[in-house]
């Protein structure tokens, strides 16, 4: 989430108050003045590439890892679903 990228790159202590600077002034001061970056999509190109570098860093599971995570847990949420078939 952008929140978590914002908390990685400055923690919890610099983004509280720049979510009360982006509601009491404008998003881009806040940004600005927070963050350093010119405007609020600055800071979205920013964030958007380092979601990808995220997701590109975490490992593919393997078909049998998907199907024992997956199968379980469709069981315990639709349970009448499946007993239905």
């Amino acid at each position: 989430s952008i929140c978590g990228f914002l908390v990685a790159a400055k923690g919890h202590k610099a983004f509280l108050p720049f979510v009360r600077e982006g509601l009491e002034r404008t998003w881009d001061d806040a940004v600005k003045a927070r963050y350093g970056y010119d405007d609020v999509e600055q800071l979205e190109r920013a964030w958007l590439t380092w979601a990808q570098k995220q997701s590109e860093a975490l490992p593919a599971p393997s078909a049998l890892l998907f199907r024992t995570l997956t199968a379980p847990a469709l069981m315990v949420v639709f349970p009448v679903k499946l007993l239905a078939f």
